[in-house]
């Protein structure tokens, strides 16, 4: 249905099991590649997906790898980026030590941040990034699914 309305839907034919920062990279280039190309049909990407993160301190915030990979991602984007969203959750409905399932951000959250006067990239250094995404009203929430099939990741670029 999506395609015959010329809404091109694309998946990943592999889980993608890497470091939080090489995915953050991996969709970064989505959204600048899709731009650049300049293409008129919206793109809607999923992916089951399994993100790493090192955690480098001891005493660190709420939060779990979806909301800290939509947070890293937020913040490499920056103040101006092209349109897109992106929403990063676990199916079983807990992401990390934090009561969300994920997170959903888009091209205007970071100016939001900006204007809420939230340091982002604070925040993802001290792996909190559960805090900086409840106080933009970013996070998920779908309690206990009783289900796990892995993480999902949906890219919207239009």
């Amino acid at each position: 249905e999506a395609q015959s309305n010329s809404f091109m839907v694309n998946s990943s034919n592999r889980i993608l099991k890497q470091p939080c920062e090489v995915l953050v990279e991996y969709y970064q280039k989505k959204i600048l590649s899709f731009h650049r190309s300049n293409k008129k049909n919206p793109l809607l990407f999923i992916a089951s997906a399994e993100p790493s993160i090192t955690i480098t301190k001891k005493n660190v915030g709420k939060g779990g790898r979806n909301q800290h990979l939509a947070l890293a991602l937020l913040c490499a984007m920056g103040e101006n980026p092209p349109r897109f969203i992106f929403i990063s959750f676990a199916t079983d409905g807990k992401d990390g030590n934090s009561d969300s399932a994920g997170a959903i951000i888009d091209h205007h959250t970071y100016a939001l941040a900006k204007e809420e006067k939230l340091d982002l990239h604070t925040h993802l250094q001290n792996f909190s990034s559960y805090s900086a995404l409840h106080e933009l009203g970013c996070d998920i929430y779908t309690g206990a699914t009783l289900s796990n099939f892995m993480d999902l990741h949906f890219l919207y670029l239009f």
